[in-house]
């Protein structure tokens, strides 16, 4: 039992160092070239993020099904659930669009840098005061022809269910806003299965980041893991003209997302 206990480790270490060291040099390789098109040619910024994310999800083996199909028409927000920081992996592995993300994140050694090379765009949720100017700052980058991935949440959860959507960032796709953007496509992630497994409450905490949970341990911890599987499905993209206001957006999102995630995790449980 101790034996295989200790060979179990030893199995887990090598994993994730390997892992650990294919991502280090992957990132290196296309660092360079990644801040040339970041600011000399920002209509092929999404070249090598597209790529990277690609790459990533074999390295770390995440094994995507995609459901639907994804708009790629300029200036459409998609709206997600948010699960864990692997949602980024995934969607930016399908999407060439921008993230939208909590300010704190710039600030995170290694993470901070590759979101801004991705050019993420960096809110600060509980600055009531610098909401208009947000909104503005989305509303520019949707004017650009750049589309959107929202996170309305606010948090990470365990993918179990949808929290409520904060509906403040939805204004730059309403009609109130004077924005080009027209489309709006909800967007559920589910994450099914943990080393060819059915994923349970306990497996997912290897993939789901919430609670208390750090950053450093969540991520090492999920390093040792072989394999996982993610289901995205892509709803049917909308026209913003069909809504009333921001919470109608909202509203209509959470519903879509939420109902979907129930039924596929319902069928998850033996």
């Amino acid at each position: 039992m101790f034996t295989e206990a200790i060979g179990f480790v030893k199995c887990f270490v090598l994993v994730s160092v390997i892992k650990i060291t294919l991502i280090l040099s992957l990132t290196i390789i296309l660092l360079i070239p990644q801040i040339f098109f970041t600011y000399a040619v920002k209509s092929a910024s999404h070249v090598i993020p597209l790529f990277y994310h690609r790459i990533l999800c074999l390295i770390i083996g995440i094994k995507i099904e995609i459901r639907g199909k994804p708009s790629f028409a300029e200036r459409t927000l998609y709206v997600s659930n948010h699960c864990s920081y692997l949602d980024i992996v995934v969607l930016g592995s399908i999407l060439p669009a921008c993230f939208i993300s909590k300010s704190e994140v710039s600030a995170w050694p290694f993470f901070g840098l590759l979101a801004r090379l991705q050019r993420t765009i960096f809110i600060d949720r509980k600055a009531i005061r610098s909401t208009v100017e947000q909104v503005d700052v989305l509303s520019k980058r949707l004017l650009s022809g750049d589309s959107l991935i929202l996170f309305p949440e606010g948090s990470s959860t365990d993918g179990t269910e949808v929290l409520p959507f904060k509906s403040s960032l939805f204004y730059i796709v309403s009609k109130e806003s004077k924005n080009l953007g027209n489309f709006i496509q909800p967007i559920t992630l589910a994450y099914t299965h943990v080393n060819e497994k059915r994923i349970d409450q306990k497996t997912r905490s290897k993939i789901c980041w919430f609670g208390d949970a750090t950053l450093l341990n969540h991520l090492w911890n999920f390093l040792g893991t072989l394999s996982s599987n993610v289901i995205v499905t892509f709803h049917d993209p909308v026209n913003k003209n069909i809504f009333k206001d921001r919470k109608d957006i909202a509203i209509f999102c959470h519903k879509r997302i939420s109902a979907l995630l129930k039924r596929i995790n319902s069928n998850l449980v033996p």
